[in-house]
C-alpha cells in the first residue's frame, strides 16, 4: 500500500507541473538564474540522497522528478504566484518522497542494484559450505545425494530465504521492484566430497 502511494505521489508532481503550465504558460517569464536557485534545493536533498548510499538502493525518481517539475515550472508558468507555490510544494515532496523511499528500500522494495547483491551472497554461502565440506569430511568421502542440511551438524547454515526482484506496476518510474523470498536449501548432488562439493544447489523448499 506504502509503495502504490508513494508512485501516486510522484504522479502527482507531474501533474501538478502540467496543470501549472496550462493554466498559466508563458516562454521564459523569469530570469533563468532565478529558476536554477528555486531548484538548488532539490539538488541539495538529491545530493543527500546520493550520499546517504543504501545496499538496496538509492532514491532517484523520488527527488529527480520535483526537479524537473522546478525547471519546468520555471521556464514555461507566468504566474509568479503560482510557481511560487510549486516550487516549495515540490520542494516538500521531494523531501517527503526520499524519506520514504528510504523507508520503502528497507521494508520489502529495492532497486535493481539490489539484484547482483543478493546473487553474490548466494554464492558466497555456497562457496562457505563448499570449503566447510572438504574441512568435515576427506575428498574421497563418497556422500550421497540429498539435503545437506541432513549431513551437516549446523542444519541452519544450508537454509535460508533466497531474494529476488520483481517488478510493479510501477516500477518504470520510481524504480522500485519488490523484494521476494524463497525458502530453501542446499542439496548435495552425491559422489566424492572433492567433486561434490563444488556442484552444490540450492532448491526452493517443496510446498
Amino acid at each position: 500500500m506504502f509503495a502504490d502511494l508513494h508512485a501516486v505521489l510522484v504522479l502527482a508532481g507531474v501533474v501538478a507541473t502540467l496543470v501549472a503550465i496550462v493554466w498559466s504558460p508563458a516562454w521564459r517569464p523569469r530570469p533563468v538564474r532565478q529558476t536554477l536557485v528555486a531548484a538548488v534545493p532539490i539538488v541539495v536533498v538529491g545530493t543527500l540522497c546520493r550520499c546517504l548510499l543504501s545496499a538496496t538502493g538509492i532514491p532517484v525518481a523520488e527527488w529527480l522528478f520535483p526537479l524537473l517539475g522546478v525547471i519546468l515550472g520555471g521556464l514555461f508558468v507566468e504566474n509568479q504566484r503560482a510557481f511560487q507555490v510549486l516550487r516549495w510544494s515540490l520542494l516538500g515532496l521531494s523531501i517527503l518522497l526520499c524519506v520514504n523511499g528510504m523507508f520503502l528500500r528497507t521494508n520489502g522494495y529495492a532497486s535493481a542494484v539490489a539484484l547482483p547483491m543478493y546473487q553474490a551472497m548466494d554464492r558466497s554461502r555456497l562457496h562457505v559450505l563448499e570449503s566447510k565440506l572438504q574441512e568435515e569430511f576427506a575428498a574421497d568421502r563418497v556422500l550421497p545425494r540429498g539435503s545437506l542440511a541432513e549431513m551437516l551438524e549446523d542444519p541452519g547454515i544450508a537454509r535460508w530465504d533466497r531474494r529476488t526482484i520483481e517488478r510493479v506496476w510501477h516500477t518504470s518510474f520510481t524504480g522500485l521492484y519488490r523484494i521476494v523470498a524463497t525458502p530453501g536449501e542446499v542439496w548435495y548432488p552425491g559422489g566424492p566430497v572433492a567433486t561434490g562439493s563444488k556442484q552444490l544447489e540450492w532448491k526452493p523448499s517443496q510446498p
